[in-house]
């Protein structure tokens, strides 16, 4: 009878391997951004209130969909407009700001964008709100800005946070 026909086998070439883990990395990647922007933050005003919700899930494993951002105060008044003119006018000492001033100044000068009507509008928008900044008692700086993104009329809300803290050499470490 006949010999059944034998192939060589070929070894897995070394371009072959780095490009098959390269895209599995970036479909990781793609996938564990999706889980992550589709859990929903939750929004706390002080320290004590988030250190209380933590304290409710006590025992608990911490999971990925456990985001939280802190939100600032917002001041009303014209205290943050005092502050703005004395550092316009460069004057000597120190200015102070709150939170709450602070955040009256972003919401007074940063208008939040609004999306185009219906017709004007493009399959991908991203579409920035105001800046609000929160202290707490340790010295962490948060940085949240409210984003709707709208991709093919669809609309999604989120909030691009970032925390940090200042060190006393004039460092700065952040983390977004």
């Amino acid at each position: 009878m006949s010999d059944p026909i034998q192939k060589e086998e070929k070894e897995p070439s070394l371009f072959g391997v780095f490009l098959n883990g390269i895209t599995m990395a970036c479909i990781g990647a793609l996938l564990g951004f999706v889980f992550l922007t589709a859990s929903k933050a939750e929004v706390y005003a002080t320290t004590e209130d988030r250190l209380a919700a933590e304290e409710t899930r006590a025992g608990q494993p911490t999971m990925p969909s456990h985001v939280y951002y802190m939100e600032g105060p917002r001041a009303g008044g014209a205290g943050w407009e005092i502050q703005r003119s004395r550092l316009l006018t460069a004057s000597d000492g120190e200015i102070v700001l709150s939170m709450g001033e602070l955040n009256a100044w972003m919401a007074s000068r940063l208008r939040p964008s609004r999306a185009p009507k219906k017709d004007d509008q493009s399959n991908l928008m991203i579409i920035p709100g105001t800046p609000n900044f929160f202290a707490d008692t340790e010295g962490i700086l948060s940085v949240n800005l409210p984003t709707e993104v709208i991709i093919f009329g669809k609309t999604y809300k989120y909030v691009i946070s970032g925390r940090g803290h200042f060190s006393e050499d004039g460092s700065a470490t952040f983390a977004f």
